[in-house]
C-alpha cells in the first residue's frame, strides 16, 4: 500500500496555518503512521486469506492477488476488483508525478535569478557562438 502522505501537504498547508511549521510535519507524520497502521492489518488479513501459497506464488499471471481473488469471487468480480487495483496504481503514481513537477517547479521559480546568474558565468560554446542562456 502506497502511504498515505498527501504529497502536496507542503506545497499548501505552509500557506494557510499560522502555525504551519509544527502542524504540517504532525499531519504528515501522523497520516504516514495511521497508513503504516493500516499496511499492517491489510497484510495480516490479506495472508489469512492465502489457501495455497504455493499456488498463489506459481499462478500463472504472476500476480499472487488474483489468485486470492480468484479463490473468493466470480469472475467478473476479479475483474472488477482488478480494475479497481489498477485505477488505485493509477491514480497514486499521477498524483506523485504531478507533485513532483509542481514542487520542480516552485524550487525553479525561486531559485530563477540565482541560476540565471551561475549560468551566465558559463563560457560562450564555440560552435554556436552564444551563451547556454
Amino acid at each position: 500500500m502506497s502511504p498515505a502522505t498527501f504529497y502536496q501537504i507542503g506545497a499548501f498547508a505552509d500557506s494557510m496555518h499560522q502555525d504551519a511549521g509544527r502542524t504540517v510535519p504532525t499531519a504528515m507524520i501522523g497520516s504516514y503512521l495511521l497508513s503504516g497502521v493500516l499496511s499492517v492489518i491489510f497484510l495480516v488479513s490479506y495472508l489469512f486469506v492465502i489457501v495455497d501459497i504455493d499456488g498463489a506464488v506459481n499462478h500463472p499471471t504472476g500476480y499472487p492477488f488474483l489468485f486470492v481473488f480468484q479463490n473468493a469471487f466470480s469472475m467478473e468480480a476479479v475483474n472488477v476488483l482488478t480494475a479497481i487495483v489498477i485505477c488505485l496504481i493509477f491514480a497514486g503514481t499521477l498524483s506523485y508525478n504531478l507533485s513532483s513537477s509542481r514542487q520542480m517547479w516552485a524550487v525553479s521559480y525561486n531559485l530563477h535569478d540565482y541560476i540565471e546568474k551561475v549560468l551566465t558565468l558559463v563560457p560562450v560554446c564555440p560552435r554556436r557562438r552564444s551563451s547556454l542562456l
